[in-house]
């Protein structure tokens, strides 16, 4: 700006402060993914049973912490003993509500202890653009392996869909 002035002393420059700038940051609200909450309200989903988009779900409050978001299956929710006090009805939006979120699920995998079990199963997750988090193996035998993954997926469409793809393997005996 300085040379410019230096060059043409004549040279005004115009502002727009109608015009943004790039640098000015799109102040954008967090939409909760779940109907049934009260707007500002703190949710977190519970590790136990890792809900996901599509399951039935519930949800626990917790006082000072929150609402705890957990499928209605899980066998932690069936041994408390929840009133209307501190227990509220919830569900996921819609698909197209929800967006592009993914959100973690954990798998158990019983398979063949054969050279290339493990790779195997990683890449047909890997082929369906899934991501692996963590892999645990909970028990080990001479002719098989017990283990749990947490992968990420969208909703249960997409976990239905990679539990049936990797059914389809002669290396693994058990998906759940």
């Amino acid at each position: 700006q300085e040379i410019l002035k230096a060059i043409y002393p004549d040279f005004k420059e115009e502002v727009n402060q109608d015009k943004p700038t790039k640098y000015k940051k799109k102040k954008e609200s967090y939409l909760s993914p779940i109907e049934g909450l009260v707007s500002g309200m703190v949710i977190k989903y519970a590790a136990c049973c890792a809900p996901i988009p599509g399951d039935l779900i519930f949800g626990v409050i917790n006082t000072g912490i929150g609402i705890t978001i957990h499928n209605q299956d899980c066998l932690n929710l069936k041994n408390w003993a929840l009133g209307p006090q501190n227990s509220l009805d919830v569900c996921w939006k819609s698909a197209k509500e929800l967006g592009k979120t993914k959100y973690f699920s954990r798998v158990k995998i019983v398979l063949h202890d054969e050279s290339g079990s493990l790779a195997e199963i990683t890449s047909t997750i890997a082929k369906k653009r899934i991501n692996v988090s963590n892999i645990k193996i909970n028990n080990r035998s001479s002719n098989h392996i017990e283990l749990m993954a947490d992968i990420e997926v969208k909703n249960l469409d997409q976990l239905e869909d990679i539990f049936s793809t990797l059914r389809v393997s002669k290396k693994i005996i058990e998906v759940e």
